[in-house]
């Protein structure tokens, strides 16, 4: 019960080339790749880290030259996420683009959702969608207990087996005191 709650589990990322029929190709500072890196799985009440990153490509920097906005949101049902809603990013020359959330789960079992990506060519213009990935996950419980109550129990039991593995070893002794005396 211990290492069920304790045990972390790995993480798996995929990987798109992004393209847009509703894009002109040759507009610079478009995003070329997305990688999503989410648990595997994870455990009721554990919290963990999700996160989007895009690659830029042609993005000159230019003074005073406005960069489009990418725009991300995540939704997983059974998940409370933070930040919850759409978040935004400039995209430019600098490095990739990062979104990350971090999320708790609050029911176990399979969690589905998306992940969307949209841009924004320049701040007057409406969003184009890039991407509507579909995700899916499993949360994990113990007898209906979460990472925590799992965790605590497992100490609990360790605590009583070693006390009590002490108590049957030292009863099993033979007393050292009454052994001098005879």
């Amino acid at each position: 019960m211990l290492a069920w709650a304790l045990w972390p589990y790995g993480e798996t990322t995929t990987s798109l080339a992004l393209q847009s029929a509703l894009l002109d190709p040759n507009q610079p500072c478009l995003p070329d790749t997305l990688e999503l890196t989410r648990p595997e799985r994870m455990r009721l009440g554990e919290t963990a880290a999700f996160a989007m990153t895009l690659t830029v490509k042609n993005c000159p920097d230019e003074a005073g030259r406005r960069h489009p906005l990418a725009e991300a949101r995540m939704d997983l049902a059974g998940m409370d996420l933070l930040p919850s809603g759409d978040i935004t990013a400039p995209l430019v020359s600098a490095g990739p683009v990062r979104f990350t959330w971090t999320g708790a789960a609050s029911t176990g079992g399979p969690a589905a959702g998306q992940v969307w990506l949209y841009l924004k060519p320049d701040l007057n213009d409406e969003r184009v969608p890039l991407v509507a990935l579909d995700m899916e996950m499993e949360v994990l419980t113990l007898a209906w207990l979460g990472q925590t109550p799992a965790a605590i129990l497992g100490f609990v039991l360790l605590a009583g087996s070693a006390g009590a593995a002490f108590f049957i070893w030292r009863k099993g002794r033979p007393d050292r005191r009454l052994a001098k005396h005879s």
